[in-house]
């Protein structure tokens, strides 16, 4: 099969070395990686007036995007059809409220994943610490 050489942006999105090597290597194993979508954050910012805590830092807010629910919801749902249609199936899961989409893809479709405009970072899907047990 023809192994063009990805581009260091579509790289740049992969998170993980072993995920990189499986891209990069275009490896026909599937794994289940979590798709972090670029849409609109919240951001941080100093709380009018200028005040300070009692220990002497700013005060803090978050503000809102600037862009609607409706709008971000839309963004999801078109980022979902485009990654369903690169995987050929459903995804596993999506998680609107971190911005995320759960799937089973192989090295090349997770490459073309990492193509899309819509996404920020591709995560192996992998447990951190502790023994999983209750």
């Amino acid at each position: 099969m023809d192994n063009p050489e990805a581009p260091p942006a579509v790289i740049r999105k992969i998170q993980g070395e072993d995920l990189k090597r499986q891209v990069i290597a275009s490896t026909p194993r599937t794994q289940t990686v979590i798709v972090e979508l670029a849409l609109p954050q919240m951001k941080l910012e100093r709380s009018l007036p200028y005040t300070r805590t009692e220990w002497g830092r700013p005060n803090l807010r978050f503000k809102a995007s600037e862009v609607s629910q409706v709008d971000i919801e839309t963004d999801i749902a078109k980022a979902k059809m485009e990654i369903e249609h690169i995987i050929g199936r459903p995804a596993e899961a999506v998680l609107p409220s971190s911005g995320t989409v759960v799937v089973v893809a192989d090295g090349t479709q997770i490459r073309s994943i990492a193509g899309l405009p819509s996404v920020a970072a591709i995560w192996p899907n992998m447990q951190r610490g502790g023994s999983g047990a209750p």
